[in-house]
């Protein structure tokens, strides 16, 4: 059994979310492409995976890929935007809750809490995965998600 993981989005002057593990390590960035697509870039600025936004209205809908392989897909559940299903090929379905006037959202596989996210500051969440749950399409999903609220896409 593997420690519960904690990560920081902070999303700069840029419009990128950098994705911290701690105050001086940057594993992972979200960044915006000339495409429309935002990217995960890893530590040395490699392209991990594409967010390719499909529909904002009345549902966001988002496809992650990696080099034109679709890994999963992104599905607002509701038309206030406070609830999303994230479904990837190789793992299991996770939904994310973010109710509104509230700074903690949970991501759920059935009734488990599988990250727990914490809205420090207006730009800056803390997320806390669980065993084994950090990994790049998950990563990626969320940051796209939270700076999608943020940024009222």
């Amino acid at each position: 059994m593997t420690a519960p993981r904690e990560y920081r989005f902070s999303v700069t002057r840029d419009d990128e979310v950098a994705i911290s593990t701690s105050p001086d390590h940057v594993p992972w960035s979200l960044r915006p492409a000339a495409s429309g697509d935002a990217l995960l870039l890893d530590e040395g600025g490699k392209a991990r995976l594409a967010v390719r936004r499909l529909r904002r209205f009345p549902r966001l809908r988002y496809v992650l890929l990696a080099r034109d392989e679709e890994l999963g897909t992104i599905e607002g559940l509701d038309i206030l935007r406070t609830r999303y299903l994230l479904r990837f090929k190789n793992a299991p379905d996770r939904e994310l809750h973010t109710p509104m006037f509230s700074a903690r959202f949970g991501v759920f596989a059935g009734d488990v809490t599988r990250a727990r996210i914490v809205m420090l500051r207006e730009h800056l969440w803390a997320i806390l995965f669980e065993e084994d749950e950090d990994r790049p399409e998950l990563i990626a999903a969320l940051a796209r998600l939270l700076y999608a609220r943020w940024h009222s896409e």
